[in-house]
């Protein structure tokens, strides 16, 4: 028997990352040429970004698991990733602060970016110009994870958004590893604010409900931790879901975390971190 049950109940946690230092950040001393397409509408992680993510793993492993005396197993937490590539990176960094060998990263566009016009200036569906849809996924993998072997990926698109096969570069022989999903949600583009607060939460209460409510005997047997990693707007829905009554966030520094805890035996979660960075040397947030 695990050392939380012993105490007499397993311990469930959601965790909100987001990502780390992009490329194109104005604050950072070497510019990249931001016309570049892969920067300008999906850049990737700086080294600094990728040992910031690292850290956040570290963190999740030391602050959460160690120090709650939790015997998890890989299959005890799930991944659930934006689908632009500077947060797929920043959850497999996650994941290798934390040495566990996830089988798994969900990557779904309802955690993806404020889709607001000004941002994706000249690009009409900045869903669809996605890197990790329009490459090879043993190539991005190698080009942009590090990885020689092939990582399971689970693809949720948004209603009516899920690419053709003349579309998709993918192998047959990768499809293996690379599920094809479609949600029920529809992503507008552009996004108003509401729109896109309304996206955040209704995929955080999706999440809650599927993971903590939906298989009871599970949930009751087993610790679990679910990690989503999304952008620095989704941080003031993910803790309005939990505490209505909070004071609004106003920026978040990168891989800043925000953690909710299921209370024992209630169908309640706590925040117990709201949107701190200091774990890996930067700000916590700002209210």
């Amino acid at each position: 028997m695990t050392e939380e049950l012993k105490d007499g109940h397993p311990k469930h946690f959601i965790i909100l990352v987001r990502h780390g230092e992009r490329t194109d950040d104005p604050e950072r001393e070497v510019q990249l040429d931001t016309d570049e397409p892969e920067v300008k509408y999906d850049c990737h992680l700086t080294d600094k970004g990728k040992n910031q993510a690292f850290q956040t793993g570290e963190f999740i492993k030391e602050s959460i698991i160690g120090q709650n005396r939790l015997k998890i197993f890989p299959s005890d937490i799930k991944v659930f990733t934006s689908p632009f590539l500077r947060c797929i990176q920043t959850a497999h960094n996650v994941i290798k602060g934390l040495d566990y060998k996830i089988p798994d990263i969900t990557i779904d566009d309802r955690l993806g970016e404020f889709l607001m016009k000004s941002w994706f200036d000249g690009i009409e569906k900045p869903l669809a110009h996605l890197t990790i849809d329009h490459m090879k996924h043993s190539y991005f993998q190698k080009k942009y994870l590090g990885e020689e072997k092939m990582l399971g990926f689970t693809r949720y698109y948004g209603k009516d958004a899920t690419p053709t096969s003349e579309d998709l570069v993918a192998e047959e022989d990768e499809q293996e590893s690379f599920n094809k999903m479609e949600s029920n949600s529809e992503i507008k583009y552009p996004e108003t604010y509401s729109d896109m607060y309304y996206r955040y939460s209704g995929f955080f209460n999706h999440i809650i409900y599927q993971e903590f409510f939906e298989n009871t005997e599970e949930v009751e047997n087993r610790s679990k931790i679910i990690i989503l990693v999304s952008h620095g707007f989704s941080f003031d829905p993910f803790i309005n879901c939990f505490s209505p009554d909070h004071e609004n966030i106003v920026s978040v520094d990168y891989c800043a975390t925000a953690v909710s805890e299921k209370m024992s035996n209630e169908d309640r979660f706590d925040i117990i971190v709201k949107g701190d960075a200091t774990h890996c040397g930067l700000k916590p947030a700002v209210f």
